[in-house]
């Protein structure tokens, strides 16, 4: 399950930088 967690972190830093720029 952690590797899960780690998908929905990298979505939540990509939307992220998304916004930012």
């Amino acid at each position: 399950m952690p590797p899960q967690s780690q998908v929905v972190r990298g979505k939540k830093t990509k939307s992220r930088r998304k916004k930012l720029v």
